[in-house]
């Protein structure tokens, strides 16, 4: 796959995971405990494709961060809403 293309697509899993995460301590935090497996089980399906990205090609770690950073940082601040 192209590189270029490859980091768009690390970029936007890795915001998603993040988000998903957010996600994730909410609900577990609030004992629900079937939807806090349901978005575990998406964490684990997306975190597993960034990692396969970035142990084969070290510069995937670059956009997986920044999308780590967006996702947490736009969950929160849509769930502040």
């Amino acid at each position: 796959m192209n590189p270029a293309i490859s980091s768009v697509i690390v970029f936007f899993v890795s915001a998603a995971v993040d988000a998903v995460w957010a996600k994730y301590i909410a609900t577990a935090a609030q004992g629900r405990a079937f939807a806090a497996a349901i978005w575990s089980s998406v964490i684990v399906g997306c975190g597993s494709f960034v990692t396969l990205e970035y142990v084969f090609n070290k510069w995937m770690i670059i956009p997986a961060v920044i999308g780590g950073f967006v996702g947490t940082y736009a969950m929160i601040k849509y769930d502040n809403k």
